[in-house]
């Protein structure tokens, strides 16, 4: 099967920042809150007509949208004064750099504040394919640790859409063709007049996930959104020819090398990904050394770490200079897995 990449880009971004907003600013939204169920509100700001709604939303008490975004703001000191929400339109509108810089200049202007680093909440990255229906093979085919949860069309053996796992990791296929007749909508504006059959292959990744790949700030998202997306197609979830033998040992079809191919050939990324995770895991791998060590010393009775690592070495010393399975055999294959960026900063060191 040979597939056509029709469109690609950031779908969603989601972004928050922690401003702080004056108490007498606060108490007039939750006024035009209050008022709303009456009166219309409407903020006109930067050319943004801001409709206040007469409810919040989760955690934030006030909620403004227009046709371009919406702004979630709280006074509370224990989470980001805001939370934006970018509409695809306006992504696709003006680029989503510019789309959030022209969100933060209106949501300073309402907070009345400047200044503060903007934080990735959640992004979501797409692909359309033409020339693609999903069928059970693929269904079969999705090797994944998450749960899958297909959509048949009615009538037909072939899938409308097929998701793989939930918050905080998400991937999603699905026919994007068929959506936009019963929805409508705009995708196919970039389809260049192609009528077949489109799978949107979509990835979205929310904090936490974002956090575990090194994007925090918005500024990451832009520039390392490749990142997300050869994760969700490369580790997260693959595309298998179905075969004899363990499902991981399967070939990779050549439509998921297509797919893969968007973030690792098209898509931004930055060697601060994996620079950042490594550091992260670095971190993560020394508190559990340190915690195993303490285990082990306390059996032993030794209380200062350098006579303990001295103790092992003497306790165990086939497991140290012992030609297989070696302690310095082991640490040149595991470096060897460790990404370029990582083992150049290593070099330089």
């Amino acid at each position: 099967m040979t597939l056509s990449l029709l469109a690609s880009g950031i779908d969603s971004l989601y972004w928050s920042v922690a401003l702080g907003i004056a108490d007498e600013r606060f108490a007039w939204f939750k006024a035009a809150r209050d008022g709303a169920a009456e009166r219309t509100e409407v903020v006109e700001l930067g050319g943004y007509s801001l409709t206040v709604e007469p409810h919040g939303a989760g955690k934030y008490p006030v909620l403004l949208r227009c046709a371009e975004f919406s702004v979630q703001l709280t006074d509370s000191a224990h989470i980001p004064t805001a939370f934006v929400q970018l509409r695809s339109e306006f992504i696709h509108q003006v680029g989503p750099r510019q789309a959030f810089e022209l969100s933060r200049e209106i949501v300073e202007a309402l907070c009345q504040r400047r200044g503060a680093p903007a934080r990735v909440s959640r992004l979501d990255v797409y692909a359309d394919f033409g020339g693609w229906t999903l069928t059970d093979d693929d269904r079969r085919g999705l090797v994944t640790a998450a749960k899958l949860f297909p959509v048949l069309r009615a009538g037909s053996d072939e899938y409308e859409t097929i998701r793989v796992g939930t918050s905080p990791m998400v991937l999603r296929l699905y026919r994007k063709d068929i959506e936009l007749r019963i929805r409508g909508g705009f995708a196919d504006r970039f389809w260049y007049g192609y009528e077949g059959p489109v799978v949107r292959v979509e990835a979205q990744a929310s904090s936490q996930k974002l956090r575990a790949l090194g994007i925090a700030s918005v500024d990451d998202a832009l520039g390392s959104y490749g990142a997300v997306w050869t994760y969700a197609t490369g580790e997260f979830c693959v595309l298998r020819t179905v075969g004899p033998g363990p499902r991981g040992n399967w070939p990779v079809t050549d439509a998921w090398l297509s797919v893969w191919g968007v973030g690792a050939l098209m898509f931004p990324q930055s060697d601060l990904v994996p620079l950042v995770k490594a550091e992260r895991d670095e971190q993560r791998v020394a508190r559990g050394l340190l915690g195993f060590l303490a285990s082990w010393s306390a059996f032993e009775g030794v209380f200062e770490a350098g006579a303990a690592l001295e103790r092992l070495r003497e306790r165990y010393p086939r497991l140290v200079i012992g030609e297989r399975k070696s302690f310095a055999a082991e640490v040149v294959r595991r470096h060897a897995r460790l990404s370029r960026a990582v083992r150049e900063r290593n070099e330089v060191g």
